[in-house]
């Protein structure tokens, strides 16, 4: 079946060029209208301007017989000038003798044990410590821990307790509450550690 064609479709063209003139008709207006704005705008500047520049002319002419205390001290302009002969010339300076050669020093004993007392606390150890007592999703503060396993290499091995680094476990500290412990240092003696309350999560 075939559709009867709108008869507006056969002067379409001539509307769009009817409506582009109306457009380009509207511009040229509000261009118009846009310019005529802006020149009076200019124009009662330049009449302000000019009333100003008036006003200062009249004020300036009724004291210039008695002009005002008032007023700007301005230094005379000048340009400080150095000739290149008034520059001292180079003078070379006397070299300085260097003696790299260093004598024989006197032998002297040097205490070296602090090199060797240094303590390496094993973290895998204490995690493994910490795995054995602590079934998964549970918690317990470290005097607990201590309790089962008691410090052997003195405050490195608490320090040890609380820097550790792994995935399983958690080490919280809580500043509200507080722990003493009390380990053995190395050497037989007890010392205490009085620190945050200390909490090992295993999640």
């Amino acid at each position: 079946m075939q559709t009867e064609a709108d008869v507006r479709l056969r002067t379409i063209h001539h509307d769009w060029a009817e409506a582009a003139e109306r457009t380009q008709q509207t511009v040229r207006q509000i261009s118009e209208q846009v310019r005529r704005f802006l020149d009076d705008q200019v124009w009662l500047e330049n009449r302000r301007v000019l009333d100003i520049v008036r006003v200062v002319e009249s004020s300036a002419l009724a004291c210039r017989d008695r002009p005002p205390d008032l007023g700007l001290d301005v230094d005379l302009p000048g340009v400080s000038i150095a000739l290149p002969f008034e520059r001292p010339l180079y003078s070379a300076q006397p070299a300085a003798s260097v003696e790299s050669m260093l004598g024989p020093a006197d032998e002297e004993e040097i205490d070296v044990s602090a090199l060797y007392a240094q303590t390496f606390v094993d973290h895998t150890r204490l995690a493994q410590n910490i795995r054995s007592l602590l079934p998964p999703r549970s918690s317990a503060t470290l005097d607990e821990i201590i309790e089962f396993y008691p410090v052997e290499q003195g405050a490195a091995e608490i320090i040890g307790y609380l820097s550790l680094n792994v995935d399983d476990l958690v080490v919280t500290l809580d500043e509200t509450e507080e722990m003493l412990l009390r380990y053995r240092h190395p050497n037989g003696t007890t010392h205490p550690a009085r620190l945050p309350q200390v909490t090992v999560n295993r999640p």
